[in-house]
Parts: C-alpha cells; structure tokens; sequence
C-alpha cells in the first residue's frame, strides 16, 4: 500500500509496518472492564480501568475514534461515565452471572458496537504511545 512504512520492531531482527489510514476510519475502542483497583508505588491506589482511559485521552494520536466501556454489573463510578461521555463514548453494563463466559462478554461489546472497526482492549493496560 502507498505510504506503509516498515519500521524496526521490538526486539531485535523483527520489524512492524505501519499502515497509513487516510481519511482516518471511524474506529469504536471497547474497553472491557471491572471494577479492580491496584496500588502503585509513587501513584497510589488506582482504578484501573480510569487509569487505561486516561492513558488514551492523554496519548491517542488517533483522531477518529469512540470509546465504549463494558463493565460488570455496573458498578463504574460516576466519574468514569462523565469522563466516557465527554468526550462522545459510553459506558454500557454487561450483567454478569456466574458462571462468567468471556465468550458471551465479547459478542455483547460487539453488539453494542456502531462502527466497522473494532479494537478490543482490556481495562487493566495502559496506553504508552500516540500510534
């Protein structure tokens, strides 16, 4: 494809490409979520899941792109919902009951999802760099 770069990888020896996507695609980011806080030296105790949206509000570089956040149960705090809703997202609740199926967690975020382009993500990560 026109304008694909390949760059050096990771680690040694391995390479990734980097596809152009022009005009940008609308992409949903579905984040899938719980209510699990960690403690972190210098930082701590956080929700994760906070911490992950942060991280991609603070770094994306990609511009056309929506979040939805699927928690159990809802028991997200209103703060996360707010900082969803501000900038166009949503948080929906999956009603999880034992036992829990990742399968039947992953078909409801893809039922719940508008665009074409889908990235599943859990709420546990962080986003380290703009692409």
């Amino acid at each position: 494809q026109a304008g694909a770069q390949v760059l050096p990888g990771l680690l040694p020896g391995t390479y990734r490409v980097d596809w152009p996507l022009s005009p940008p695609v609308p992409v949903t980011l579905a984040v899938v979520a719980g209510c699990r806080r960690r403690f972190v030296a210098g930082r701590g105790d956080i929700l994760l899941v906070e911490n992950f949206l942060d991280s991609i509000i603070a770094r994306s570089s990609y511009p056309n792109y929506r979040l939805l956040v699927v928690d159990d149960n809802g028991v997200l705090p209103a703060a996360v919902h707010a900082k969803v809703e501000a900038r166009g997202g949503r948080v929906v609740s999956f009603a999880r009951k034992p036992p829990f199926s990742f399968a039947k967690k992953t078909n409801f975020v893809f039922s719940q999802c508008e665009a074409e382009h889908v990235i599943l993500r859990n709420g546990d990560l962080q986003q380290r760099s703009g692409d």
